[in-house]
């Protein structure tokens, strides 16, 4: 999985080979195979929390994780998964809330 994309799915065909670009989300109104992103265990830790608890700023999804993560890293890896579209976040810079889409 490069740059944090999905590997491409070869399949042999009657006449050639099929080519799969599996994909996190849609993409315009095609069918696509859609995956569940891997995640590590500091991001599963990250969405459990929030699922429990609903809408957290930084501060106190680090005071309700079980692991000591600090602040620039938990700030990465809620950007990450925002990438994955797992969670967003509203309002800005210190009065920030991140929760689960």
């Amino acid at each position: 999985m490069a740059a944090g994309h999905p590997e491409p799915i070869y399949t042999q065909v009657a006449g050639g080979t099929l080519l799969t670009l599996p994909s996190y989300k849609p993409i315009g109104s095609t069918t696509s195979h859609l995956i569940k992103p891997k995640l590590t265990d500091r991001q599963e830790a990250i969405i459990k929390v929030l699922q429990k608890h609903g809408s957290l700023s930084i501060s106190e999804l680090r005071e309700k994780l079980t692991m000591d993560v600090p602040e620039r890293t938990l700030r990465d890896e809620l950007n990450r998964l925002k990438g994955m579209d797992l969670v967003n976040a509203t309002g800005q810079t210190t009065m920030r809330k991140w929760r689960v889409c």
